[in-house]
């Protein structure tokens, strides 16, 4: 009976979804630091986009052609009434919800792989993966488990925006129909990157990489399937599709026709029935995927339980047998009978054996060699040769740091080359027809993989030391801790820089040979925009790397601030001199800040370096618009571009040096205690 209830209680889904793994993760999740540090930034960013989303709508009644351009005056006279003014506040209040929907649907997608990314690897990794195997728990027990246990942070995280988008549904303006459709496609985009998450924490060993790669997985799952169906059925005209269909496979285009629907009052294709259809897909696929992730998990376990390690990709072969030389025993002592026996032919046995107790008889004793009889099995020599010996360089940690792959397993390294030699030629075959628009979308695709990889990779050089307790068998050694940063710095550039000569090739071989539809200065833009934002990236996730234990929460806040500087300075700088407009009359141009903040960010130097070396407009020019200059010849461009990447190398060296000197105190090292000083003893004289 017990065993037909443990039985049926795999089928239950409450006992699946909420047992043991879960009530362990909630707990643990529970205890960790790291869950309410992102909370709290979860709540500032909320706080932050509330305050820019607030003073940009308050900047709008203050405009002169509408309010007037006096702070104090009497808005509801000049605005026209109070009817118009409540029109206003409901155009308000649907702008402020759409705000607040893409807050959190941006911020959910962001979180989820740094939750649920390490959370198979970490039982593997703590060797706590075979305690489970001892306990009936099966594989949709663990991954289920792990999903809703941590989703737990995530829920937590989805309620944040609910207060301020109840208190502007008071204002009105806000149908209940677009709360809805907002939840059911923000829960199937967010249980989509969920199952990625898992089933790339099956396959990977390391928390960084698990992270990219369920951002980079997730992407292709929404817009392969988008853009390979629009390109055969509007391109190639293999079948009919409607407009709705394409728009609903990728989420985040699903999203924002939703939101212009249901809160703009736009007429997008698919009408009502648009998120509906992208809701379903999203969630059929989510549910596609844990299923490959149970699978996946089922062989681990497998494999795991045959004594096989989740690192290897294939079972330890069994050692061939090797002959053994022909032994020769050594001498043996036996008792040798009288010569007359001998005589009588009474040979004494080889194999003769002395007791330890019994005394030797009082016959001579003498050394008979005993012969064994000689291997006759064949000779069986090895397969491989045995591995040459190589010798260590002068710098242990850089030879070590350089012979690590990025991806460990060799299917790994296929898969990767295979998609990007796919993705590679569809933009390239696709775009021969219209060949202007291949460089820029290549170079881009190009420079986000490259930022992402400086971003995340360089934050797991020092914690995988600490997560594989290797860290403290380097400090033991005599390498001082500048040695051990640069060389973590210098072998993690080297397999950054990839996506520098791919785009330098791809621009010389298409864009100047094939198409001509580049121009040779940019082979200069290219490696001045790559150059410093990724140097400064690996410098910081480095210093991140060695301030936080954990890679992950290393990689959260090393990417955050990229996005605060790059995304969210500008725009709170173009707030306040919205704001400085309005109040002063734009007597003064307060948006020269927010300008010139924009060009710390990498994408804008690369969209003015396209602009003025490709042929978007149909002419090649050598000409660039930067802010409110325009026509800048080539060569100040250029300078202007070394000074960018100039600065951001000089920052990446700060940060290195601040790297260094809290080494000491974030490592763990303590200073080695010199010999005890002896003291001469003084001398009496007499």
């Amino acid at each position: 009976m017990t065993r037909a209830r443990r039985i049926l209680s795999h089928f239950n889904p409450l006992s699946t979804c909420f047992g043991p793994v879960f009530e362990k993760e909630v707990y643990i999740s529970g205890r960790r630091a790291g869950t309410y540090v992102v909370r709290g930034l979860a709540g500032l960013a909320l706080l932050a986009v509330l305050g820019i989303a607030c003073g940009s709508l308050y900047i709008t009644y203050l405009n002169p052609g509408f309010a007037g351009a006096l702070p104090n005056s009497d808005w509801a006279e000049t605005a026209g009434g109070g009817a118009l003014r409540l029109q206003k506040l409901q155009s308000t209040a649907s702008i402020l919800a759409a705000i607040l929907g893409w807050f959190a649907y941006v911020l959910l997608l962001l979180v989820t792989p740094v939750f649920l990314a390490p959370c198979v690897m970490e039982e593997v990794r703590l060797r706590t993966l075979p305690a489970l195997l001892t306990t009936p728990l099966t594989a949709s027990d663990i991954i289920l488990g792990k999903l809703f246990g941590r989703g737990v942070q995530i829920l937590i995280l989805a309620l944040l925006p609910i207060p301020v988008l109840l208190i502007a549904r008071t204002l009105g303006g806000i149908p209940i129909a677009a709360i809805f459709s907002f939840s059911a496609i923000i829960f199937a985009s967010v249980l989509q990157m969920a199952a990625v998450s898992i089933a790339i924490s099956v396959i990977t060993r390391r928390s960084a990489t698990a992270i990219v790669l369920a951002y980079c997985t997730w992407v292709a799952v929404n817009a392969v399937p988008a853009i390979a169906i629009t390109y055969m059925s509007f391109k190639l005209q293999w079948f009919r599709t409607s407009e709705a269909v394409t728009m609903a496979l990728a989420a985040p285009v699903a999203m924002g026709a939703t939101t212009a629907q249901q809160l703009l009052g736009e007429t997008v294709a698919g009408g009502d029935s648009l998120w509906i259809i992208a809701s379903i897909y999203h969630f059929t696929v989510a549910l596609l995927i844990l299923t490959i992730s149970i699978a996946l998990m089922r062989r681990t376990m497998t494999r795991e339980g045959a004594g096989i390690s989740g690192s290897t990709s294939e079972a330890p072969k069994k050692q061939k047998r090797t002959s053994r030389p022909a032994s020769q025993s050594a001498p043996q002592l036996v008792s040798a009978a009288p010569a007359g026996d001998a005589l009588a032919g009474g040979a004494i046995a080889a194999d003769a054996k002395v007791s330890a107790g019994s005394p030797l008889p009082a016959a001579t004793s003498v050394e008979v060699p005993v012969e064994t009889p000689e291997d006759t099995s064949p000779i069986v020599t090895p397969d491989r040769n045995p591995p040459a010996i190589r010798t260590v360089s002068d710098d242990p940690i850089l030879w070590r740091e350089l012979r690590t792959p990025i991806f460990r397993r060799t299917w790994h390294r296929r898969a990767a080359i295979v998609l990007g030699l796919a993705l590679f030629l569809w933009i390239t075959i696709g775009s021969l027809d219209e060949p202007t628009f291949a460089v820029p979308m290549v170079l881009g695709i190009l420079l986000t993989i490259g930022l992402l990889q400086s971003g995340v990779l360089t934050t797991a050089a020092i914690s995988t030391e600490r997560e594989g307790k290797t860290w403290e068998t380097l400090l033991t050694t005599p390498l001082s801790g500048g040695e051990i940063l640069w060389s973590k710095l210098a072998a993690a550039l080297t397999k950054i820089c990839w996506p520098l000569f791919i785009g330098q090739a791809f621009v010389l071989a298409f864009g100047l040979i094939l198409t001509q539809t580049a121009h040779y200065s940019m082979l200069l833009h290219w490696p001045l925009v790559f150059v410093g934002p990724c140097f400064f990236l690996a410098c910081t996730g480095t210093f991140f790397g060695l301030i936080f234990k954990r890679s992950t929460v290393a990689a959260v806040f090393n990417l955050g601030l990229a996005f605060a500087l790059w995304a969210v300075l500008p725009v709170v700088l173009l707030v306040i001199g919205q704001t400085y407009n309005a109040v002063t009359n734009y007597t003064v141009n307060g948006d020269m800040a927010a300008r010139i903040a924009l060009l710390i960010n990498p994408y804008a130097w690369f969209g003015i370096s396209i602009d003025g070396a490709t042929s978007l407009d149909g002419r090649v020019r050598t000409d660039y618009d930067i802010i409110d200059f325009t026509r800048v010849p080539l060569f100040l461009f250029l300078f202007c571009e070394l000074l960018f990447s100039g600065i951001y190398i000089a920052l990446g060296f700060a940060v290195m040096l601040a790297a260094h000197c809290l080494f000491p105190k974030f490592s763990g090292r303590t200073p080695p205690e010199g010999p005890p000083s002896v003291q001469p003893a003084p001398i009496s004289g007499r």
